[in-house]
């Protein structure tokens, strides 16, 4: 039986030591669940499209108050990407404002291609 009661507190203490990222109450930026759908407002701090060339993808760092820094993959090939807004990566310089609808995909980074909900669009 002590095995078991063990087992139980330990399980109950690694629940409480992972939390949630509801976020932080601090005011601090929260943490992207990799994954999970995310509405993100921020400034563009720099697009770097040189990527694309290769196939790779465009990638667009913005600064938003609410996950910091997040850096957005956009597809070379958008022609298959379902999301909305796209041709505004052609326009897209530091200093704009953005909100961007995608999925985490990694701490501090969003895909906006997954899904037809996604999209990019001017926050001004």
């Amino acid at each position: 039986m002590p095995i078991v009661l063990n087992a139980l507190l330990l399980a109950s203490l690694v629940g409480c030591a992972t939390g949630t990222s509801g976020g932080a109450t601090d005011g601090s930026p929260r943490a992207l669940v990799i994954d999970q759908p995310v509405a993100i407002e921020g400034v563009v701090t720099r697009v770097d499209t040189s990527p694309m060339a290769y196939d790779g993808n465009a990638l667009v760092v913005l600064t938003s108050q609410a996950h910091g820094t997040v850096t957005v993959h956009l597809p070379a090939r958008r022609n298959l990407c379902k999301a909305q807004g796209m041709d505004l990566l052609d326009t897209l310089q530091a200093g704009d404002r953005l909100r961007v609808d995608g999925t985490a995909t990694g701490p501090g980074e969003v895909s906006v291609c997954l899904e037809a909900s996604h999209r990019l669009q001017r926050a001004d």
